[in-house]
């Protein structure tokens, strides 16, 4: 671990620790899958590692948040001679400010390093504070843009130079807290809605994810909307924030992503419960149900070249009832199989596996969906 203490200087005058100095000190940004760490992500080849802070801006009502890129062997020629010999600078690669009403006010994200090194990729904030894909060059320093206005992007993966995205429409921060207006139907069903869904939905949607999201490629420089196979409808996936997966196979063809179920059978509500107010309720007879973010979420196949979507697992995601392990989908070099974690087992037509009601760590081969159980999760303790 690298530890960066700053110069400590004697300030001859003193005065107090004001409000504006609270909204406008400087903070690192945390990794949350790392007991709350500094967020630290060293390049591919150990070169260079990047740190990200934030810091309000009283004046224009924004966060700012910059990517700091720093040079490992100057961070350690320093370390090793002592801080009186500190001849090292961080780069502020790049740079990016949004309003703080916003529900994610963070205005930069998701920041990643390229395969060789070379670039960075990360979503952040425009102007109109539509949130989009980036890609930042370490030699020029210049960013690109590489989704299209008017969609809000909330996920990516890469392989190589190729994307994949997800995006939802984008919400100003007029609509974000909007009780009523021309926008909103006067009367509203409430039931199973919560209060704050009732009152402020676009709110609630852009916080928990009720918003369908169309799926993106970008590739050999051009931008493009998934298609579904012999049409020109797009693919939407629906979800929530809660076990989000979008992963690009290394070529490129397939991505796996979680959607909600399309059908629940009640033999679901057998599954264990990674929390115990969470439950899985199935689809009643002859009822037609409701596709939204409560659903049970489940993996899902896109081949990007015939626009085919499929299932990978007949089964509910571990996130869906409270498993809170990751939730993550890691292919073979080959894209023959790919490992799922946090993924119940089929209650159906699982010869050769043992009959589990809790998720499991699984590798599924592609062409066969043939399901490899690797490693079943422990009890909850909740």
């Amino acid at each position: 671990m690298v530890i960066l203490l700053p110069a400590v200087y004697i300030v001859q005058a003193q005065r107090y620790f004001t409000v504006r100095d609270s909204i406008e000190k400087t903070v690192f940004v945390n990794d949350p899958l790392n007991s709350g760490e500094v967020e630290t992500r060293f390049s591919p080849d150990g070169r260079h590692f990047f740190v990200r802070t934030t810091r309000g801006i009283l004046r224009t009502n924004q966060v700012e948040s910059t990517i700091w890129l720093f040079d490992s062997a100057a961070v350690m020629n320093a370390l090793k001679m002592g801080q009186a010999s500190v001849g090292f600078r961080p780069r502020a690669l790049v740079t990016v400010a949004a309003s703080s009403n916003l529900v994610r006010a963070d205005p930069l994200e998701q920041a990643r390093w390229a395969a060789d090194g070379e670039s960075i990729s990360f979503i952040g904030r425009n102007r109109n504070s539509e949130r989009h894909l980036f890609v930042v060059n370490l030699k020029s320093g210049q960013s690109r843009q590489l989704s299209r206005d008017g969609r809000d992007v909330i996920s990516y993966d890469r392989a190589g130079n190729s994307f994949i995205f997800a995006t939802i429409p984008f919400v100003s921060e007029s609509r974000l807290y909007q009780s009523g207006g021309p926008e909103l139907p006067d009367i509203h069903q409430g039931t199973g809605k919560s209060i704050l869904g009732l009152l402020y939905p676009d709110w609630e949607d852009a916080t928990f994810g009720g918003a369908s999201r169309d799926v993106w490629v970008f590739r050999n420089g051009k931008t493009k909307r998934v298609a579904e196979r012999g049409g020109s409808a797009p693919i939407s996936i629906l979800g929530s924030t809660r076990g989000e997966v979008l992963s690009l196979s290394p070529s490129g063809r397939y991505a796996i992503v979680t959607s909600a179920s399309a059908r629940v059978p009640a033999a679901w509500e057998s599954y264990e419960m990674g929390f115990r107010f969470s439950s899985i309720v199935g689809d009643k007879p002859g009822v037609k149900p409701v596709i939204d973010r409560q659903r049970p979420l489940q993996y899902n196949l896109i081949d990007l070249q015939s626009g085919r979507i499929s299932l990978l697992i007949d089964a509910p995601v571990g996130s869906t009832t409270g498993f809170a392990h990751v939730q993550k989908a890691l292919w073979s070099a080959n894209e023959k199989e790919v490992v799922l974690t946090n993924a119940y087992l089929p209650l159906e037509g699982t010869v050769g596996l043992q009959l589990s009601k809790r998720p499991w760590v699984v590798a599924v081969d592609i062409g066969t969906r043939k399901i490899t159980a690797i490693k079943e999760l422990p009890v909850s303790t909740e």
